[in-house]
């Protein structure tokens, strides 16, 4: 689902050129292992940085193989049950698991990634509104191996509008209740509007997993953050933002709005730390990856339990969101 008009041809003028990368690129790089393979081991020996090159061209071909899988998965899945809307939806979500399962596993096998998960709530009693930080390219995956996947939950997903250049995001997004939004969006209203609408009627097992942050995290994106807010005279916020070193400040339209819409909810924090050398694909070829720490907590509260004001749950939002700041800093780099 979109915010935004998505006509025919543009659509396929995209989807096209990206199944053909797909299948064409794994074709050649699957053809291509017996040469690819040993060269990549003679770079990694004069480079003696952990098998950096190896690992990462071998995920690579591992992207190419989930994709093929899932496309193909999908498109077996729309042939067979798109007539039965409610065991297709199903299905779509059994798919989806198990693509970003195993693209994600993959990647911390690969990587040598040692996780450490904290639950300091308990899922599938309540809808849930997921508030994740945002630091890398791959933390993405985050609630979907370790919300979705490990409790069974259909969370909706609020990604954007970029990623729809990831084919099996892209079918899966416009064939499932997730949404793609438009990052400085001239219609915010719209946007949030449509982020609102994803939380009625909500299930126990059921919510919405946002990152707030709007982009990944820098400090050079803190800082321009921090002096735009100061040049439009939000200097509240600005303040709450400076409080901030290692998370940008959450945007609370989208949160605010989802928190209107939920009846008998809870807000659940996502805070991690440990994937931010993942936070641009040249990442992954220079070894700072392998043999990291990814440090991993969640907890949550009742929507009853919060201010009933918009101002009061903002100021508790910023509040929480401090916290996050606190996991990162206490956590980051052990």
């Amino acid at each position: 689902m979109r915010t935004y008009p998505d006509p025919f041809l543009r659509r396929w003028s995209r989807r096209v050129p990206m199944y053909m990368l797909i299948f064409v690129g794994f074709t050649i790089m699957l053809a291509s292992l017996p040469i690819w393979m040993p060269a990549a081991l003679i770079v990694d020996a004069f480079r003696r940085v952990h098998l950096s090159t190896t690992r990462a061209i071998s995920f690579i071909l591992l992207y190419f193989y989930w994709q093929v899988w899932g496309l193909i998965g999908m498109f077996f899945l729309w042939a067979r049950h798109s007539h039965d809307p409610e065991r297709y939806l199903k299905e779509m979500f059994a798919i989806e698991f198990e693509w970003g399962w195993r693209l994600g596993h993959a990647g911390i096998r690969l990587f040598g990634i040692q996780v450490h998960l904290d639950y300091d709530y308990t899922f599938g009693e309540r809808p849930a509104i997921v508030l994740c930080r945002h630091a890398s390219i791959t933390d993405t995956f985050i609630p979907l191996m370790y919300i979705c996947r490990r409790f069974d939950l259909p969370m909706k997903y609020v990604m954007k509008r970029e990623l729809e250049w990831d084919p099996c995001l892209d079918l899966a997004v416009n064939r499932m209740p997730h949404l793609f939004v438009v990052r400085g969006s001239n219609d915010a209203t719209k946007e949030i509007e449509a982020i609102a609408q994803m939380m009625d009627g909500a299930k126990p097992n059921e919510g919405v997993i946002i990152f707030p942050e709007g982009t990944r995290f820098s400090p050079s994106k803190r800082a321009r953050i921090i002096q735009k807010l100061r040049d439009s005279g939000a200097h509240a916020d600005a303040d709450w933002a400076e409080r901030y070193q290692h998370v940008l400040p959450p945007r609370t339209g989208g949160p605010l709005a989802l928190l209107d819409h939920a009846d008998k909810a809870d807000i659940v924090f996502c805070a991690h730390t440990g994937l931010e050398r993942s936070s641009t694909f040249k990442d992954t070829f220079n070894g700072s990856l392998v043999g990291t720490h990814a440090y991993i907590k969640f907890w949550g509260a009742h929507t009853e339990d919060l201010p009933p004001d918009a101002e009061g749950r903002k100021q508790w939002l910023f509040e929480q969101w401090k916290k996050v700041d606190d996991y990162v800093e206490e956590h980051q780099g052990k």
